[in-house]
């Protein structure tokens, strides 16, 4: 904190701040916090949201079918044994041969998930309506994200479908937990004493491609992170909502900016309230729907109809259009050099008085 490049950061921040013609941020809380800190007027700052790329969207069922049959190995392994994944069929979806198809044995025998570019036209490809439920949650496995949370969320669901008797007709869950960080063999550990009946975790490293079209086949997707300053996003809830996941995420300051509960998702305080919802969330009812789940994606569908190019083209290109270019703007490199310089050797000499100056 009191290190003299942060001090000389700290100055430089509010000096500069009032020469900037504009502001861009990406919250409102953000944009309050720049007023109250620096003094800056509301006029000069601009809020964009952060939006998922184009690669992030809803998948199709042959999209669907052929990543769960390439990851098959990681999500149905270890005891859940319900459907043998093949290349015909996975506990989420099933091709069968189209009705143009006169030899079943025949057509299966040019069907490949792989390479086959439309398998649609020799087979029908279907999610199956007594599928599992897949939930999906990204963690970098570290202190920041309070992983427990889930865990004994999950714990409490499990519990809660054996004592109501729902065991036969609860659909099963799997979980799926992304990511790599120092906390991961810890939680392993923790998940393996768990014994849980209902519901199976696995913990997994994707590839690049792999993540995108996972998210836009899931079924629902938890947030743990909370920002250390509260005033910015999580992205992996912006991805999220950018594969038309609805997404659960753990309260703080300014998440419902992004996560509008009970429109395009669910905010938590505790792993109650989070096993609460996902009971809600993931159940069926007996035409195998879930009316409040479909309600959370059609609110992802309205807050996706605006991505970041339209955003940009809205919010921010206005400004550079309006913006009168100046000559002596180069000169803004040499002068931040020259005061960076002068308030580094102010603060190692003076720094108390430093100190005292960033306090007003």
């Amino acid at each position: 904190e009191n290190h003299p490049l942060v001090l000389v950061a700290r100055i430089y921040e509010k000096v500069f701040a009032h020469i900037g013609d504009y502001h861009i941020c990406v919250t409102r809380a953000l944009k309050e916090w720049l007023c109250d800190s620096f003094s800056l007027s509301e006029n000069k700052i601009t809020v964009m949201y952060d939006k998922a790329p184009g690669f992030f969207h809803p998948r199709n069922v042959v999209e669907k079918h052929r990543l769960f049959y390439k990851l098959s190995d990681d999500l149905f392994s270890n005891g859940f044994g319900r459907c043998p994944a093949t290349m015909y069929e996975t506990p989420f979806t099933k091709a069968t041969p189209s009705a143009s198809a006169n030899d079943e044995e025949e057509n299966r025998g040019h069907y490949d998930p792989y390479t086959d570019d439309d398998p649609t036209t020799k087979f029908k490809l279907a999610l199956k309506p007594d599928r599992p439920r897949l939930l999906i949650s990204s963690t970098s496995w570290t202190p920041d994200e309070d992983f427990g949370i889930l865990l004994d969320a999950l714990a409490f669901l499990d519990r809660r479908i054996t004592r109501d008797d729902l065991v036969d007709t609860f659909p099963l869950i799997i979980c799926v937990v992304t990511g790599k960080g120092p906390q991961r063999e810890m939680y392993e550990e923790k998940i393996a004493q768990l014994h849980l009946q209902h519901i199976f975790i696995r913990t997994m490293w994707l590839e690049a491609g792999d993540y995108p079209t996972l998210l836009g086949s899931c079924d629902l997707g938890v947030c743990l992170h909370t920002s250390t300053s509260g005033l910015d996003l999580p992205m992996k809830v912006v991805d999220m909502f950018g594969s038309g996941l609805p997404v659960c995420a753990v309260d703080f300051q300014c998440l419902p900016e992004l996560v509008k509960h009970n429109v395009n998702g669910k905010i938590f305080k505790s792993d109650v309230q989070l096993a609460d919802q996902l009971f809600e969330l993931l159940s069926r009812d007996e035409n195998g729907d879930n009316p409040e789940l479909s309600k959370l994606r059609e609110g992802v569908k309205d807050h996706n109809k605006e991505r970041w190019q339209k955003q940009w083209l809205k919010k921010v290109k206005p400004i550079f259009e309006t913006e009168i270019p100046r000559p002596w703007a180069m000169g803004y490199p040499l002068l931040f050099l020259m005061v960076a310089g002068l308030l580094f050797g102010v603060t190692k000499m003076f720094p108390t008085f430093s100190q005292s100056l960033l306090k007003r």
